[in-house]
């Protein structure tokens, strides 16, 4: 084996060691709900799934011909994933489940989960390796958009933008591997196995560089603590009031309306005051509920179900969820507790 081509193995097998590393350290920090670092586990998984590969075959290894319906389904995964993330990201109340990720990713899934034989190359296996650059093309496109409106948020100094401001370049620049290969004729494993490999510690780069979003969010918002308390209490006094969290199509916008509150306020209040996002705070309101009216009716033959509706959830699985996360319970282990 050449010196190149050691240096390119040990950087790569290094890349696929932190990714997987990162994307430990990614769902020990992430909260429950955050889709945001949940899609940047997608596409660290995706270039896992892409420089194993390449490696395998520069070290002329064999493996399963089902690891190259894996290797199609991460490199799939990772158009869709920056697209959701960056929508995510702007619109933190944006429904991802069922409908978004359903739309952006299945399709995908089950394209790469068909059967090939890329050891006898037809025209199957030629349109799915095509359209692996169309694809990542294609969704780098329709990230533009988004992606200029993150670009304006973060230059007026909001530092919550700062990972994909600096990502989402680096990303879409890594396209251009796909034409190089094929105009140079130079081996492609060269370029999956380096070029996502440095991708790998750009991204650790930029987390550890990240600032502390946490302590610079609401710094040029103009409200103190001690104001932001006191419109939460009125907001919550509020929705208690008027019982807003009964219907199941609340939003953020619509309570900042009823309110008379800028949506930036109202969002900062909540999340500074009650610790969580717009939903799980109308949520623990609907728990409350909830617990009420399961001690009410546990002796009348009632269902979870019409517990739930009456609450203000759309779903009983939305309920579930919610249930156990306020009270770490499910319903059902909560009606033991109380009969």
């Amino acid at each position: 084996m050449l010196p190149w081509q050691i240096v390119i193995l040990v950087f790569s097998g290094l890349g696929v060691f932190n990714s997987m590393a990162f994307i430990i350290y990614l769902n020990f920090t992430r909260s429950q709900s955050n889709y945001s670092t949940l899609f940047l586990q997608i596409i660290l998984l995706g270039f896992v799934l892409q420089i194993t590969k390449t490696v395998l075959e520069l070290l002329g290894l064999e493996f399963s011909p089902y690891y190259h319906n894996l290797y199609l389904i991460g490199i799939y995964s990772q158009g869709p994933a920056m697209y959701l993330f960056i929508k995510k990201m702007l619109n933190p109340q944006l429904l991802i489940w069922p409908k978004q990720f359903l739309f952006h990713f299945l399709p995908w899934l089950i394209l790469g989960l068909l059967k090939y034989n890329f050891n006898n190359y037809g025209i199957k296996e030629w349109i799915v390796i095509y359209l692996v650059g169309f694809q990542s093309l294609a969704y780098i496109l329709i990230c533009i958009k988004p992606y200029l409106s993150v670009r304006k948020l973060y230059l007026q100094k909001n530092k919550q933008f700062y990972i994909i401001y600096y990502l989402f370049p680096v990303f879409a620049a890594l396209w251009i591997q796909f034409p190089v290969s094929g105009i140079t004729h130079i081996e492609h494993h060269l370029f999956e196995t380096t070029f996502y490999s440095a991708f790998v510690y750009y991204l650790m780069f930029l987390k550890i560089k990240e600032p502390n979003i946490e302590k610079d969010k609401y710094k040029f918002t103009g409200i103190d603590e001690e104001t932001s308390r006191e419109l939460f209490t009125n907001v919550s006094h509020f929705i208690n009031e008027k019982e807003l969290y009964l219907d199941p199509d609340l939003t953020l916008n619509t309570l900042a309306k009823k309110t008379t509150m800028q949506v930036n306020t109202l969002s900062q209040v909540i999340n500074q005051n009650a610790h969580s996002n717009f939903r799980d705070f109308i949520n623990t309101f609907r728990i409350n509920l909830a617990k009420e009216q399961i001690s009410l009716k546990v002796q009348k033959g009632f269902t979870i179900a019409s517990v739930a509706y009456d609450c203000g959830f759309n779903s009983l699985s939305a309920f579930n969820r919610a249930f156990k996360k306020v009270t770490g319970l499910t319903p059902s282990d909560y009606i033991k507790t109380t009969s």
